[in-house]
């Protein structure tokens, strides 16, 4: 299988499960980890996806870690 065309599987089963992990993709896609990895590191290079452990979720599910102050503000009442 081209590159190309699992990283259009990749993109297809992320926008129906809303994540995907490694090894599951990998298994489908009878690939080893080590390409998935890879392909899920040029696809977070391109702004599609963003890793995890384990997987990849979209970019608009990432949560940012949030400053300490931030934080503090949240938390100011408490």
């Amino acid at each position: 299988m081209l590159a190309a065309d699992r990283h259009h599987q990749i993109l297809k089963s992320l926008s129906k499960q809303g994540s995907v992990r490694t090894k599951d993709i990998a298994a489908t896609l009878n690939v080893t980890d080590e390409t998935i990895r890879k392909d899920f590191e040029l696809l977070e290079k391109q702004g599609f996806v963003v890793r995890t452990h384990g997987g990849v979720i979209p970019p608009n599910r990432a949560v940012r870690d949030l400053t300490l102050t931030e934080r503090q503000r949240m938390n100011r009442d408490e």
